[in-house]
């Protein structure tokens, strides 16, 4: 069986995106790999060499650089979008994990490597924020706020774009159990130089953003949860049309099914748009991480339509007609105490990718779609292709968290922290008038 890796070295290669500081108001010159160039100035409109703020951008170079431009070409007009990521991000060969069910019933194993996405953070916010962050630039915004858990990827990733774009950052971040995990994506907050606030429960962090975002100081830009908006989810309608060109490449094989966290919906959403547009026939199996409640299959279809009518204008009335009801399954059983609990089940899946492939994966999300993944796989029938979807960024985040401790972070967090973490029994309760114990 064929690696799917021509041409592409797994590891990304070192990008060209840089960030420069412009005079004290600390506006940022973002270059993306293919040597495009977006400017924030200082009323926060969007420059280009040879260009009005007002004018369009480059649509030819839109259009090369993208495969939903590529598939779409009127759609580079007018639709905010800034390149962010290294793609296309590679298919992987999954050889020694899948070789048992290979072996039992010829069911072959491959990964989309959105972990990859980007050199410093990535994972799949990255294809989400250009689109994202396209808009926030284009509404001249010099802040992004956004709610997450302790431990967010989606927090994490808006403090790191906000610094790379010269922004600031707000997150407004309610309790989940404390994993080593959770405490070094919270430290890489603060070491992103995010302003983080505490919040008792998620619908007050909700609540938090949503009146940062009617509020005019500093122009904040509020992202919801998982950067889910129906210009978000376009990331991952152009991530589905990826993959179907590289099956046409050859680059990748033609899946059955496609397997991908469920969390606030978006990417799954996006997928299936994404497929079915590029005629792959796949249906995206989708694994709930969090709460029926929020994990359903009415929800991410309500979302898959909000893009498809952002792409209204571009297709045809039996386009429209063929896409409005989208090869997607919601996947319950996986997501054990709840979430942000690490499940049995998805400890054993990680180590196993782990050892044999050398996939790193974290608990919340990928470690339980894996395990769903191989739980699909043993009950698999006969020849079929199964393609997981890796959304979690595999970068270190070491030189993000740059020495940062529990002990640094605002009193409110920290004290809310170590009280989670002292329950969890991960920290010694501290001696009365002594030190506290290390972050």
């Amino acid at each position: 069986m064929r690696a799917y890796l021509r041409g592409r070295a797994l590891r990304c290669g070192a990008s060209e995106f840089a960030v420069r500081a412009r005079g004290a108001s600390a506006l940022g010159a973002m270059w993306d790999p293919q040597g495009e160039a977006a400017f924030v100035t200082d009323a926060g409109s969007s420059e280009r060499t040879g260009s009005s703020a007002s004018e369009p951008r480059d649509d030819s170079r839109r259009t090369s650089s993208r495969a939903i431009f590529r598939r779409l070409p009127d759609l580079a007009r007018g639709l905010a979008w800034i390149p962010l990521g290294e793609f296309p991000t590679p298919v992987q060969f999954l050889e020694r994990l899948g070789k048992p069910y290979e072996e039992r019933s010829g069911t072959n194993l491959f990964v989309k490597r959105d972990d990859l996405s980007h050199p410093g953070y990535g994972g799949n916010k990255v294809r989400k924020f250009e689109f994202v962050l396209g808009k926030a630039l284009t509404e001249r915004a010099s802040c992004l706020a956004t709610a997450g858990g302790w431990g967010s990827h989606h927090a994490l990733a808006t403090a790191f774009f906000a610094r790379q774009l010269g922004l600031s950052s707000r997150l407004y971040l309610f309790p989940q159990p404390v994993t080593e995990h959770v405490r070094r994506q919270l430290l890489a907050m603060f070491g992103c130089g995010a302003s983080l606030f505490a919040r008792s429960r998620p619908s007050l962090a909700y609540l938090s953003l949503a009146a940062t975002s009617l509020g005019r100081a500093g122009r904040p830009f509020a992202i919801p949860p998982g950067g889910s908006t129906p210009e978000g989810i376009l990331g991952y309608v152009d991530a589905g049309l990826e993959l179907a060109e590289q099956v046409e490449r050859g680059e990748a094989p033609r899946p059955d099914a496609v397997v991908v966290a469920l969390g606030s919906g978006g990417t799954a959403a996006g997928l299936a748009l994404g497929l079915a547009l590029g005629g792959i026939d796949a249906e995206v199996l989708a694994v709930g991480i969090t709460t029926p409640l929020v994990a359903n299959l009415p929800y991410v279809e309500w979302l898959h339509r909000r893009a498809l009518n952002l792409l209204r204008a571009h297709l045809s009335a039996s386009e429209m007609t063929a896409l409005t009801h989208p090869r997607l399954r919601v996947v319950q059983g996986f997501l054990g105490r709840g979430y942000g609990y690490p499940s049995a089940a998805g400890a054993a899946a990680a180590k196993r990718a782990l050892t044999t492939e050398g996939l790193p994966l974290e608990p919340t999300y990928t470690a339980k779609a894996m395990a769903a993944l191989l739980s699909f796989a043993s009950e698999s029938a006969a020849g079929k292709t199964y393609l997981f979807w890796d959304t979690f960024s595999s970068r270190p985040i070491d030189p993000l968290i740059d020495g940062a401790s529990i002990r640094d972070l605002p009193a409110d967090l920290r004290i809310a922290v170590q009280r989670a973490r002292r329950q969890s029994g991960r920290e010694p309760n501290p001696a009365p008038g002594g030190p506290r114990p290390p972050g």
